[in-house]
């Protein structure tokens, strides 16, 4: 399976129970000027897997930052500097100019494959590029970015929650999954529902929330004795849980982990990754 076909099965696989999210953040990201100019960047070999458009990159990242802040509910000025909350936010936004670099150059790769694909045919390279640009940057529904912003919050909130999980874990030392409790939590998410274990334990390396595309779980926090502690024999793992999603974003200090396909680099572009493709950081 190649990297894009990985990405769509990765998106495809969003819960339609949870329906789509419309976030006015992400709405009219690039104007119709702008997305023709990239695409005739590709065409023309403006833009390449080594030159990717940097203004493209540079917007898609500052969009995912400002969904981390509104999920972390701070920035980096309104912390103190060098304390555990800003070294936590300072991580989740270099993952994320890491990641916007990934996705700006599968973009580009797809794309200059297109343009090989139909070299003798540029009416049809364009119109394919820009279906690849709507699957990628389309504010809505269950295209890329939609995705990507919502899950930057939500495992945002949840990183800043651990933060504030562990520094009170001698007086609240046990935690406990919780769903939203509708018709919209997927099944096996409905089986974590209320396992209750100790904030050190190995479960919440794993299964710490989110853990899926627009999970809304949650946790809480219980003294000493207030929650009897589960029994984990048995446990049956949620099949439906990503691989990217398997981690604790407090604790790994992660929005997107390296299990994500927009990390799945060619070989010979390696070393370009190693630099960010070229792209600078913040």
């Amino acid at each position: 399976m190649t990297a894009f076909e990985n990405i769509t099965t990765l998106y495809n696989s969003s819960c339609n129970i949870c329906g789509s999210i419309q976030n006015a953040s992400t709405t009219s990201l690039f104007t119709d000027d702008e997305i023709e100019n990239l695409i005739e960047g590709v065409e023309t070999g403006l833009y390449t897997t080594d030159n990717l458009p940097e203004w493209y990159y540079t917007r898609i990242a500052e969009a995912l930052y400002s969904a981390v802040e509104t999920g972390f509910g701070a920035t980096l000025l309104e912390l103190e500097m060098g304390g555990v909350d800003y070294v936590l936010l300072e991580e989740l936004r270099t993952n994320i100019y890491v990641f916007s670099a990934a996705k700006t150059y599968n973009q580009q790769l797809q794309m200059s494959e297109l343009l090989v694909k139909y070299k003798d045919r540029p009416d049809l390279f364009r119109k394919e590029a820009l279906k690849l640009f709507n699957d990628y940057n389309t504010p809505q529904g269950a295209n890329y970015l939609s995705a990507e912003y919502q899950t930057a919050k939500a495992s945002a909130r949840s990183a800043i929650n651990w933060n504030n999980i562990t520094a009170k874990k001698d007086l609240f030392p046990l935690l406990e999954y919780q769903t939203q409790g509708d018709a919209r939590v997927r099944p096996t998410h409905v089986e974590l529902d209320g396992i209750t274990r100790p904030v050190d334990d190995v479960f919440w390396n794993s299964y710490y929330p989110p853990n899926g595309w627009r999970c809304r779980c949650y946790t809480i926090s219980h003294g000493d004795g207030d929650k009897p502690i589960s029994d984990m024999r048995g446990f049956k793992q949620p099949n439906d849980v990503p691989d990217l999603f398997l981690m604790n974003s407090g604790k790994d200090k992660l929005i997107f982990s390296k299990d994500h396909p927009y990390f799945e680099i060619k070989r010979g572009d390696k070393d370009l990754a190693l630099n960010n493709f070229n792209l600078p950081m913040p």
